[in-house]
């Protein structure tokens, strides 16, 4: 391999500069596992937040008073925690504890109930058999949780049947973990509601098409491939403004950057903001529908063909001893420094630069569909 010479310290001042296309925001512990999209669904709907000092402590076990308030939350009732403070419903919840309104908010809608003594226990750590009966509560299956036994089996079974507690860990009795909590959460806000249709006699009970996400927090999770930012499209020219993303053929208002994100399969999460406008609040790359490769100058070797199609030959590792390939589309799409531009080898290859490209493979058959080019420095 033709190693180059690299301004290193030029060449990372310029990506940092730039910032990366595929670089991931979260903390690096929870990137790749169970929770890292509940994670980020939670925190854009301000249900869970990090502690004082920003950290999530997802393997801490919780406290009821920090669940109550979760929930109360993915019940879009928040804005009565405020109000309803100052007289408390449980004799060891005081009026000045932070939690005060969450809770009373939580009992009055028979969410939480306390225990056999009456007493709450706000800052005890709660069970994973308390937690998944409060959220069964939230969603409306408590009718077949006592269908199947009531406390605490009934619950359970019940957070089993209706998707609940998919991908929850946890063992009766004990702690539940914060991180699990989250996953129990994010699974609450997309399970089907179940409700009261009939009453006395006729009362009976079924599963709806409501969720706690569209029908109590009024926000749509939808899926589509992010088309163009307000600062270029993967078509070319952008007419969208500054704050604007186009997803498929709709145009959004977005309050964060997601121009990082062109050209990805994402799922995104829409809420109308104060001005009556849809907005983006959270778009989050769909698992196995983009296939990412970055490609340093480092790795380069030449851009040559590889089965009737252009491809890319570079080497895994700086020091690897046999190179591969990267199979470009006969279409590719090239975003060139954030701006759509027509490809040309020129643009692509990295002999003799300082830089890198990323590869998003959007459909899975194995060929790259948009080509970014990082900024470079010939050398």
């Amino acid at each position: 391999m033709n190693k180059k010479f690299l301004a290193t310290s030029i060449a990372l001042a310029t990506i940092a500069a730039q910032g990366t296309t595929f670089a991931s925001i979260l903390p690096e512990e929870i990137v790749g596992t169970k929770y890292e999209e509940p994670i980020q669904v939670l925190a854009a709907l301000e249900i869970m937040v990090g502690d004082d000092n920003g950290k999530l402590r997802l393997d801490d076990t919780i406290k009821r008073s920090e669940v109550a308030k979760m929930v109360v939350h993915a019940m879009g009732m928040d804005h009565l925690a405020e109000s309803s403070k100052g007289v408390s419903k449980f004799p060891d919840v005081d009026a000045s504890h932070w939690a005060n309104g969450y809770i009373n908010v939580a009992h009055t809608h028979g969410l939480v109930i306390g225990d056999d003594t009456g007493y709450f226990r706000p800052d005890s750590r709660i069970t994973y058999e308390e937690a998944m009966t409060i959220f069964v509560r939230a969603t409306g299956y408590e009718p077949l949780a006592l269908s199947k036994g009531g406390y605490p089996n009934g619950y359970v079974a019940a957070a089993g049947e209706n998707g609940l507690a998919d991908d929850v860990a946890g063992t009766l009795k004990q702690g539940i973990t914060r991180g699990n909590v989250a996953v129990l959460a994010n699974n609450a806000l997309l399970v089907k509601l179940m409700e009261r249709k009939g009453f006395g006699v006729n009362e009976t009970y079924e599963i709806t098409e409501k969720t706690l996400l569209e029908d109590k927090l009024d926000v749509k999770k939808l899926t589509g491939q992010i088309t163009a930012t307000g600062t270029t499209s993967i078509d070319g020219e952008s007419s969208l403004q500054k704050g604007q993303v186009k997803i498929g053929s709709d145009v959004y208002e977005t309050a964060y950057n997601i121009n990082n994100m062109l050209g990805y399969n994402v799922d995104y999460f829409v809420k109308e903001n104060d001005k009556g406008k849809d907005e983006v609040i959270l778009a989050i790359p769909r698992k196995n529908e983009n296939a990412v490769t970055e490609i340093t100058s480092e790795q380069f070797e030449k851009i040559t063909e590889k089965n009737s199609y252009k491809a890319i030959e570079y080497y895994k590792t700086p020091s690897a001893s046999k190179s591969t390939f990267a199979t470009l589309e006969r279409d590719t799409k090239l975003i060139y420094n954030g701006k759509s531009e027509t490809y040309s080898d020129d643009l692509v290859d990295l002999t003799d630069k300082s830089g890198r490209i990323g590869l998003l493979d959007t459909d899975s058959n194995g060929r790259a569909d948009i080509i970014f080019v990082m900024d470079y420095y010939n050398m």
